[in-house]
C-alpha cells in the first residue's frame, strides 16, 4: 500500500478586531499593532451609518465601546455624528484619541501584503444595496500596491442571501482576478 505524504497547510494569524486584547477593537491603534506584529490578516467587522457609509464597527451599537455607553445605533447615526464617538477610552484613557474607521480609511491602511477579511453585519446585508456601497469603496481605494494587491475575504453569516451572492459577483468584476482574491 502506496504511502501518502499530507502536508499541512500553513498557519495563519488572523488578527480579529486588530490587537483586540491591548488595543481598543477595530481602531486604527489596534491594526497598527496588529501589523507591526505581522500577521497575514485584519479582520474588521462592517456597518453602514444613517447616510451609507460603510464603517468599522461590530456592534449595532455604541454601549459595550464608549465610555459614555451610547446606545445609539450605527445606522441611525451620520458619519459625522459617529466620528465624533471616543472609541478608545472604555480600554484605556490613553486611547482618547481613537475614533470609529470607515471602510475607506481600513482598506487603505499602510499593511504591505497582509490580507483583509471584511465581516459583513447584518444590519448592512439587510438594509442597503451592499454590492454597490462596498463596491464604490473598492474602487475609490483601487491605486497599484494598495488594495489590489490584496486578499481580500468577505465573511458573513448570511452568505446564502442575494445581496450577498450578488456583492461577490460585482466586487469580482471591479477588481482584477489575478490581483485580487475574494472568498465567501
Amino acid at each position: 500500500m502506496p504511502h501518502h505524504h499530507y502536508t499541512r497547510p500553513p498557519c495563519k494569524v488572523i488578527a480579529h478586531r486588530g490587537n483586540s486584547a491591548h488595543a481598543p477593537e477595530n481602531t486604527l491603534i489596534a491594526f497598527k499593532q496588529a501589523i507591526e506584529f505581522k500577521v497575514n490578516f485584519l479582520e474588521c467587522d462592517v456597518q453602514l451609518t444613517k447616510d451609507n457609509v460603510p464603517v468599522v464597527m461590530h456592534d449595532k451599537t455604541f454601549h459595550r465601546i464608549t465610555a459614555e455607553r451610547r446606545r445609539h445605533e450605527v445606522n441611525r447615526m451620520t458619519l459625522e455624528e459617529i466620528t465624533n464617538i471616543d472609541a478608545g477610552s472604555w480600554f484605556n484613557e490613553k486611547f482618547s484619541d481613537q475614533r470609529i474607521l470607515t471602510l475607506k480609511e481600513f482598506l487603505t491602511l499602510p499593511k504591505g501584503p497582509i490580507g483583509m477579511m471584511l465581516d459583513i453585519k447584518k444590519e448592512t446585508v439587510t438594509e442597503c444595496d451592499l454590492a454597490n456601497v462596498v463596491g464604490d469603496v473598492i474602487k475609490k481605494v483601487k491605486t497599484p500596491g494598495s488594495i489590489t494587491q490584496t486578499v481580500l475575504i468577505l465573511i458573513s453569516f448570511f452568505v446564502s442571501r442575494p445581496i450577498f451572492l450578488n456583492s461577490r459577483s460585482f466586487l469580482l468584476s471591479q477588481v482584477s482576478p489575478c490581483s485580487m482574491n475574494l472568498n465567501h
